[in-house]
């Protein structure tokens, strides 16, 4: 009995181990407070049904105390409960603080997150290095792992994060393509992009973009760049057989911070 004992003792021990790996969150990741992802019609139902009032221009408390956070008029929604919709007043407060914004002012999609392009190229090598660290590998089959992880994980836009995959991904266009970090003005902001050339023309990548889609947006990533950064690869590589630029990924000059994941 003694030894039976010691044996379920330690399956017990090794199952919490498992779950605990099994849940374990990327690193660096900070979790987005918890909701449930509305589509629009179901937001706009919640949002005329009887007993909903209005708590802020978007942001609507139904008749059983939880809360609709609506960005757009019509729009899809993410319904809170109250404790969850508490978080997400702090979450909202300190990426406002780090986008040095009020609320519904619109601003750079890179602000506060690569505010001195020259400076990040100047650190783009070890902020690559970071990320390679971070993951434990090398390539892009581990940054699209990462990312896939991190939406997985419903983790909060991080800024030392954002410029190492920015980075990891600049560094792998550059090794591949034989290109260098660049700037390109977009709405008087200076923002880093990677050149690369071949007899006919001059390309241009955008690997902040890149790292925005891939920790926040997969479908956008899968409709834009093909899925993964082997894909994304394989298109500059038919890019520059036929001598063009790539599909136009250029974001818009400026986003409303409700506008972000």
């Amino acid at each position: 009995m003694k030894h039976i004992r010691t044996l379920v003792l330690l399956g017990v021990c090794a199952s919490v181990l498992f779950a605990q790996s099994a849940h374990a969150l990327p690193a660096g990741c900070k979790p987005r407070a918890p909701s449930q992802h509305l589509t629009a019609e179901a937001a706009e139902r919640l949002r005329l049904a009887p007993g909903t009032t209005r708590v802020d221009s978007d942001q609507f408390r139904l008749r059983d105390g939880r809360v609709l956070v609506q960005q757009s008029f019509g729009g899809e929604g993410e319904l809170f409960t109250i404790e969850n919709f508490k978080k997400w007043q702090v979450e909202l407060a300190e990426d406002l603080k780090l986008r040095r914004v009020e609320k519904g002012q619109p601003f750079h999609p890179l602000r506060g997150l690569i505010d001195d392009a020259k400076q990040f190229i100047a650190e783009a090598p070890a902020l690559a290095k970071q990320m390679r660290a971070r993951v434990s590998a090398d390539g892009p089959e581990a940054l699209d792992a990462f990312a896939t992880e991190w939406r997985a994980a419903r983790c909060r836009l991080d800024p030392g994060v954002f410029r190492e995959l920015t980075a990891a991904i600049g560094e792998l266009v550059i090794a591949k393509r034989h290109g260098h970090w660049s700037t390109r003005d977009e709405d008087g902001v200076s923002t880093p992009v990677i050149e690369h050339e071949d007899a006919h023309a001059r390309l241009t990548s955008p690997p902040a973009l890149w790292a925005a889609v891939a920790l926040t947006r997969e479908s956008w990533l899968a409709h834009n760049i093909g899925g993964s950064w082997k894909e994304a690869m394989k298109e500059l590589d038919e890019a520059m057989r036929r001598a063009q630029r790539p599909p136009d990924m250029a974001p818009p000059a400026k986003v409303r911070l409700g506008d972000l994941p």
